[in-house]
């Protein structure tokens, strides 16, 4: 499963991606507890995110046995299995780079991932900038637009006394894009969400993403032989190329 949410800044995008989160947590919490009442085996799922979620929320994923994870790079969650993955800003954990391909590895968590039992959820305000093998991969995909709400705090503002919202977003078809957001064809019914207080404490809201490093480029040496006209070899020579 891979589910996206773009939009504008200040959308609502990560507000939607937190609270699919919380339901998430809930999802497992009910797993566990009815694994146990049959007296069986289960294993605990981990939940991986880019931005730092509260306190409570990791206290609360914690004390049913799953594992809370804050990684800053790709190679931190590419070896998980059995996770749950959100990602803030996809563009910068899988950009399009020109016409340059991702590496095996990263493919190969992408596609297979799913076997293992890995489900990303992310967040872009410009879906183009995310890598078009990425991009081929997506289940789901919802357009955010804000109606209406209170400004988003800042630190050089007085604060927000009512924090509230009305957001509006739309189920699209992720295999219509087409080089832009409003490309992508409506699928679905709008649905409607109301931003709460609590809510916008289930993570961070002014952290940053960086995002990840670039992959190291992998060179093989090759033999290249040149002929004469007449077919017969020339002379052979050994350079080295991107893999």
């Amino acid at each position: 499963m891979k589910m996206g949410w773009t939009g504008l800044e200040s959308a609502g995008k990560s507000q939607l991606m937190a609270v699919r989160a919380y339901d998430l947590y809930k999802r497992n919490v009910r797993w566990i507890k009815k694994r146990k009442r049959m007296g069986l085996e289960f294993i605990p799922r981990t939940m991986a995110f880019d931005t730092p979620m509260s306190q409570w929320f990791i206290d609360k994923v914690e004390s049913w046995g799953m594992s809370y994870v804050h990684f800053r790079d790709l190679s931190d969650i590419m070896p998980l299995s059995q996770v749950d993955i959100f990602i803030n800003e996809i563009n910068k954990f899988f950009p399009q780079r020109g016409s340059d391909p991702l590496t095996r590895e990263q493919a190969e968590f992408l596609s297979q991932g799913a076997k293992d039992g890995v489900d990303i959820y992310f967040c872009s305000q410009d879906f183009s900038q995310a890598h078009k093998q990425f991009r081929f991969l997506v289940n789901e995909m919802y357009h955010v637009i804000k109606l209406c709400g209170s400004k988003r705090p800042i630190a050089s503002a007085p604060p927000v006394k009512w924090i509230w919202g009305v957001v509006i977003y739309y189920p699209l078809d992720p295999g219509s894009f087409k080089g832009d957001n409003f490309s992508m064809q409506i699928k679905g019914i709008p649905r409607i969400y109301f931003i709460n207080k609590q809510d916008t404490e289930l993570y961070d809201t002014l952290y940053k993403v960086k995002g990840t490093k670039p992959p190291p480029i992998k060179m093989v040496e090759q033999e290249y032989i040149y002929l004469n006209e007449d077919g017969s070899e020339k002379k052979r020579v050994k350079r080295w190329a991107k893999k």
